[in-house]
């Protein structure tokens, strides 16, 4: 789960709203670039591009 820079403690386990438990996996939520209606402008794209390849390839390297 990707959160925005400020909605990340919503999703903390155990918190109203939260993903956990919502996958028969582990949920991990990563904190965002930006707020949700600018993540993908390009100020903010690079660095949640990274996020989203480290959460589909497992490759920290790539996740900073």
């Amino acid at each position: 789960m990707i959160t925005d820079q400020e909605k990340a403690a919503l999703y903390a386990a155990g918190q109203h709203g939260t993903w956990h438990g919502s996958s028969t996996a582990t949920t991990v939520v990563l904190r965002g670039s930006g707020l949700h209606a600018d993540m993908l402008d390009p100020k903010h794209l690079p660095r949640n591009a990274a996020l989203i390849r480290t959460a589909l390839t497992g490759d920290a390297a790539h996740g900073d």
